[in-house]
């Protein structure tokens, strides 16, 4: 993504012509499937009732987050969903318009699993959202994981005069980025799976 909007930010006059929609995008895109996965979540818990939720969508998470950890660390050769490689399209720019296209590359980022996957743990946000206790914390958690997207994008092309260099240079620490990813799972389903057990004693 910075490859798209770097370019654009280091115009003349256009930073807050690509950002702002930009990171627009992102909160409300996010929002939006937050609403999706928010309502299909109080759905299911009205099934099952709110306690036995809470247990169930911990342990749930959990084991998720294990899967994702050890397959971003290496060591269980499965990715769920790997043959999504798909790129916000560039050739909205000519349709959209500058704002247009930064607010709905934004959004699509936001998605989560529309785009590009690079990280398996990436899959726990969706899931995290759809398990979520309640419906607003569900928005809450696409929300902001949209916004943190979209920001990291924005930070990564406002902070560099070579978009090149800098997308060059995250390619590079792909693996580590990754192996960090994985850790970070693993640590979440150890605290979620603590939690679970709480819950239910």
């Amino acid at each position: 993504m910075i490859g798209q909007i770097g370019p654009l930010v280091q115009g003349a006059g256009q930073r807050a012509r690509v950002t702002l929609p930009h990171l627009a995008g992102g909160i409300i895109g996010g929002a939006v499937a937050g609403i999706a996965l928010g309502w299909a979540g109080t759905v299911v818990r009205a099934v099952t009732g709110q306690q036995s939720w809470l247990v169930g969508a911990s342990l749930a998470l959990a084991a998720i987050c294990v899967v994702a950890g050890l397959a971003d660390l290496g060591i269980l050769p499965v990715e769920l969903l790997r043959d999504r490689n798909r790129q916000t399209p560039k050739n909205w720019q000519s349709v959209l318009g500058v704002p247009g296209a930064s607010f709905a590359w934004g959004a699509d980022l936001a998605l989560a699993v529309s785009t590009r996957i690079s990280y398996q743990a990436l899959l726990v946000v969706p899931v995290a959202a759809l398990l979520a206790p309640t419906f607003a914390a569900a928005v809450a958690v696409m929300a902001t994981f949209g916004l943190t997207r979209a920001g990291v994008a924005v930070l990564g092309s406002l902070t560099t005069s070579d978009v090149g260099a800098r997308t060059s240079a995250i390619d590079a620490h792909y693996q580590m980025f990754r192996r960090l990813a994985g850790a970070g799972s693993l640590m979440l389903a150890a605290v979620l799976a603590g939690a679970a057990v709480g819950a239910g004693g």
